[in-house]
C-alpha cells in the first residue's frame, strides 16, 4: 500500500479509508447501484478534497445536476455530495449543465483529475 501511495501521490488517511470502503463493497456484490454510488460516496469522502467547499450560490445548479445524475443524489447539502455530483457530471460529460458555470466546470475537471488518480490507487 505503501508503494501504491506514494506513486499516486495519495494521503495514508485516504488510503485507509479507501480500503475500508472497498471491503464493504464487496461484501454485497449483487447491491448494484447501492454499491457504485458508495464507492462514488467513498471517494467524496477522501482528504484530497477537503478543499472543496459548498457554495449557498451553487446550491441550485448542483441539485438540478444531482437529480438528473446516474446516480440522484438530491438534495446536495455538503461538500461531499458536491463531489459526487462534480464527479458524476465530468465523467458523464454533462456539459450543458456545466456551460453555464464557469466555477463548477473548473472544480469539476480539478475533482476528475483527482478521483481519476484516486480511482487508479483503488
Amino acid at each position: 500500500a505503501g508503494v501504491t501511495m506514494a506513486r499516486y501521490y495519495v494521503t495514508c488517511e485516504t488510503m485507509t479509508q479507501l480500503l475500508r470502503g472497498s471491503q464493504v463493497s464487496r461484501e454485497h456484490p449483487l447491491a448494484g447501484n447501492c454499491v457504485a454510488l458508495s464507492v462514488l460516496r467513498n471517494v467524496a469522502r477522501a482528504r484530497e478534497f477537503s478543499e472543496v467547499r459548498l457554495v449557498r450560490s451553487e446550491k441550485k445548479a448542483l441539485n438540478k445536476m444531482g437529480e438528473s445524475a446516474r446516480y440522484a443524489v438530491s438534495p446536495v447539502s455538503t461538500a461531499d455530495d458536491k463531489v459526487v455530483v462534480l464527479l458524476q457530471a465530468a465523467i458523464s460529460e454533462h456539459v450543458e449543465a456545466l456551460q453555464e458555470h464557469y466555477a463548477l466546470r473548473n472544480e469539476a475537471q480539478k475533482i476528475l483529475h483527482t478521483g481519476a488518480r484516486l480511482f487508479r490507487c483503488w
